[in-house]
């Protein structure tokens, strides 16, 4: 993204309007409470980032919360960074950045956002990992979850599941599948472990319905095996969101060795700050 031309004001929040690509779509009343008495005591440390849109208003880029608890606050004016000549996408890209780096969005709010720089601004899935700091298969794990049952996707939000027990939902093709392990999950309070095991031993069950030329290599994979390699990717996903690169996990025994890929020395200079910090 091109460097954009920067200056700080205090202005009146009336002249600042919502930010239409704001990924974030839930804000905890409490959080904001606690917001609000943090800036009453010291102030808003780090300014609001807005565009300005003609005659004298701005739009939000980045900083809703903040907006939210000052209003709650009272306050009449807002210090801001306001942002020249700032593209449709990169507005949803900046409020992106700043949600992510503050870990303010939830899973579903994220994948939301990634489909929505895919489908309407035409990145592609490596891109919108380059410019946010994700591997592509983050970003491509992530929008997946948006194919999950609306039930299923709820259950996600509000906590009732994890990422990890979608992931293996979507194993299952049909959506009659999914809602059947999914209930199986919800009732039975199934670690996303077990959750993997219990599907392995139904493909091997089922295998024996099947044709011998007709048995997918997914059936006839050893379950341990299964198990520890499901483990191992997970820990590189972990790895590469935290690093923003590619990770591989090569383990024999107890031993082994994590590969980081970079391409640039600024690359390599990122990553070595975010292990050191």
């Amino acid at each position: 993204m091109s460097k954009t031309r920067e200056k700080i004001l205090q202005i009146s929040q009336s002249l600042i309007q919502s930010n239409p690509f704001q990924p974030r779509k839930k804000f905890d009343q409490q959080e904001l409470e606690e917001l609000k008495e943090s800036i009453r005591k010291h102030g808003i440390i780090q300014p609001i980032v807005v565009t300005e849109i003609g005659e004298g208003h701005y739009q939000l880029i980045a900083g809703e919360r903040r907006l939210k608890a000052s209003q709650l606050l009272g306050l009449e004016k807002v210090p801001v960074i306001v942002r020249d000549e700032v593209k449709e996408d990169q507005k949803l890209e900046l409020s992106l950045i700043e949600n992510i780096q503050r870990k303010d969005l939830s899973v579903l709010e994220k994948a939301i956002a990634y489909k929505k720089l895919h489908e309407e601004w035409g990145l592609s899935h490596q891109e919108i990992g380059e410019r946010l700091g994700k591997s592509r298969p983050v970003v491509s794990n992530t929008i997946r979850l948006l194919a999950l049952p609306e039930e299923i996707k709820s259950a996600l939000a509000e906590g009732r599941i994890s990422e990890t027990h979608c992931r293996l939902i979507l194993s299952y093709k049909a959506e009659e599948d999914q809602l059947k392990f999914f209930y199986k999950i919800t009732e039975s309070g199934v670690p996303s472990r077990f959750a993997l095991k219990e599907i392995q031993e139904e493909r091997e069950e089922a295998r024996y319905h099947l044709e011998p030329n007709k048995i997918s290599n997914i059936f006839t994979t050893p379950v341990t095996k299964t198990i520890k390699d499901f483990d191992l990717r997970e820990k590189e996903e972990n790895l590469m969101e935290a690093l923003g690169t590619k990770v591989e996990i090569n383990k024999s025994g107890q031993s082994g060795k994590i590969t980081i890929e970079f391409y640039s020395e600024e690359e390599l200079k990122n990553i070595i700050e975010k292990i050191c910090s």
